[in-house]
């Protein structure tokens, strides 16, 4: 299984927390990078932005004298990259420390390198449709979803589950290896599962073409 040291980038430098604001400034800037890793020798103190580097009223200033807000965020060498993505995402950031066993750290991550891992080896690349269905919690039967599809001549590529806490209701995305679904969704709906979102190469249930638009949106979350 791949884990987060895997993912490390070379790419990605750190600041110490003896080095001037400038020159971390300078580092941002040469490498197109609005976050870095801030470290006393080698352990790792918190990510550092450059919007607060720029509000810091003397730039000559070491980092340690600044004042600088430093969030903690990262992950240990052995994490799943969805943890990985789950803390990306949940504090926008655009790279993420990475720590060893001992804590000390290890490297960083970059958003767009775990991206396009995941949508490599996620099967988003395999042709195909995608159908994303609405269940009852106590009702979600892998089995059963599986058994409809292969009914129809489909084969489940990738399934994920998400329990939306708005509705109370599991939803879930199934990569399909085919793009023509309307017999698929006609079984999916016959058996009282709700199709919220579907997106095809051939599809011509009309009630759901309008939901092209919203299913994009729902992939690049």
């Amino acid at each position: 299984m791949i884990t987060a040291e895997k993912l490390i980038s070379d790419q990605i430098p750190f600041v110490l927390d003896t080095d001037h604001v400038s020159s971390a400034l300078g580092l941002m800037r040469s490498t197109h990078n609005s976050q870095l890793p801030l470290l006393n020798d080698n352990d790792y103190l918190g990510l550092i932005s450059e919007e607060d580097l720029l509000n810091v009223d003397d730039a000559e200033k070491p980092i340690s004298d600044a004042g600088l807000l430093r969030l903690k965020a990262a992950v240990t060498i052995d994490a799943h990259p969805y943890d990985v993505l789950k803390l990306l995402s949940a504090f926008h950031l655009q790279i993420l420390p990475v720590l060893d066993q001992d804590g000390s750290y290890a490297g960083a991550i970059l958003r767009d390198a775990l991206i396009d891992y995941i949508v490599e080896h996620e099967a988003m690349t395999t042709s195909g449709g995608i159908i994303v269905l609405e269940v009852n919690p106590h009702n979600y039967s892998l089995a059963e979803i599986a058994r409809i599809c292969e009914s129809n001549q489909i084969t489940i590529l990738k399934s994920s589950i998400f329990n939306n806490s708005e509705t109370g209701q599991t939803e879930v995305t199934l990569k399909l290896n085919k793009t023509e679904l309307q017999y698929v969704i006609a079984t999916f709906e016959r058996y009282e599962y709700v199709v919220l979102h579907v997106f095809g190469d051939n599809i011509s249930t009309a009630h759901l073409s309008d939901r092209y638009d919203l299913l994009m949106n729902y992939i690049n979350m």
